[in-house]
């Protein structure tokens, strides 16, 4: 949070990735609504917002394309009313995570995915190992990584000039070169 408080301020970073650090604390309040109630609509409150969080990357990154915005606005629509009408069905929920596929966000999320479900099939067994914390740290760390693969995006595509930093050798973190060429 203490990185995302700061990139949030920079204002190096365009105003579309900036309001993209609200991703997750939005997702982490519908999680604690969901955790805390364990009613169905808490749990719309838990994925809706990853679901909202992975279309807003989404478009941020191909808004460039003619006629993409429209197409993943049109998506998120219809994930939201397959998600009303399928209530107890996984698969909106699946299909959404499916489509963050990129270089260590994939990988997170893949990791974190498969903790997920070990967690939900086997409860029981598994709980006190605590893989649904891991879970949510996993899509974190996805998402952050999702946030600065759309900055660097944008840099790019707008030719501001791109630099990576790196947080505790770990994480990158896009921002704009002083030189446009570098």
């Amino acid at each position: 949070m203490y990185k995302s408080s700061e990139a949030f301020l920079e204002s190096n970073q365009p105003a579309s990735i900036r309001r993209a650090y609200w991703v997750p604390l939005i997702v982490f309040s519908g999680s604690f609504a969901f955790h805390s109630s364990l009613t169905h609509v808490g749990q719309q409150l838990d994925e809706l917002p990853m679901l909202y969080g992975c279309f807003y990357f989404h478009y941020v990154t191909l808004r460039h394309i003619p006629g993409m915005k429209w197409t993943v606005l049109g998506l998120c629509a219809l994930m939201t009313v397959l998600m009303i009408i399928f209530r107890q069905s996984i698969v909106p929920f699946i299909i959404s995570y499916a489509l963050l596929i990129l270089q260590r966000g994939f990988y997170l999320y893949a990791v974190g995915f498969i903790l997920w479900v070990v967690d939900q099939q086997f409860c029981s067994i598994v709980k006190p190992l605590h893989l649904h914390a891991f879970w949510h740290l996993f899509s974190g760390a996805g998402t952050f990584y999702w946030i600065q693969f759309a900055c660097a995006h944008e840099f790019v595509v707008t030719k501001k000039g791109l630099s990576v930093r790196n947080i505790a050798a770990v994480l990158p973190f896009a921002t704009t070169s002083k030189n446009p060429l570098d």
